[in-house]
């Protein structure tokens, strides 16, 4: 799955652990691990999940790494609820410890645009 230059994709991510089961709460973010990733195309109307184990069907969370980077530098639209406070945050922790960034932060959008779906209802309900 290469995305097409503009293209828009649904983002999910389901992590390895609560944050509850992490010493900093929710401040450990990045070391919550990807369980599963999944990735909706809006144009194809594909949908993709991207795993940390070997499932059917399913695709590498390293193949997700360079998806998201043709994003951030063709400019894709990544859409997410908290995605841009949580689900970001904990891929780049997650590819952090893969050894596919050095620094997790500085791992940002680049030309992706990121419509985080809670950001919107918070601006329109307060």
């Amino acid at each position: 799955m290469h995305p097409p230059q503009a293209g828009e994709h649904v983002l999910d991510v389901e992590t390895l652990w609560l944050s509850s089961d992490l010493p900093h709460g929710f401040g450990d973010l990045r070391h919550m691990r990807v369980a599963c990733c999944v990735l909706h195309d809006v144009g194809s109307k594909r949908t993709v999940a991207f795993t940390e184990q070997h499932m059917p069907g399913a695709r590498s969370l390293e193949e997700l790494y360079h998806f998201l980077e043709a994003c951030r530098s063709e400019g894709c639209t990544l859409v997410g609820h908290n995605i841009r406070s949580f689900d970001w945050e904990v891929l780049a922790g997650e590819f952090e410890a893969r050894g596919l960034l050095r620094h997790a932060d500085d791992w940002g959008p680049g030309l992706a645009r990121l419509v985080d779906t809670l950001a919107i209802l918070h601006n329109k309900l307060g």
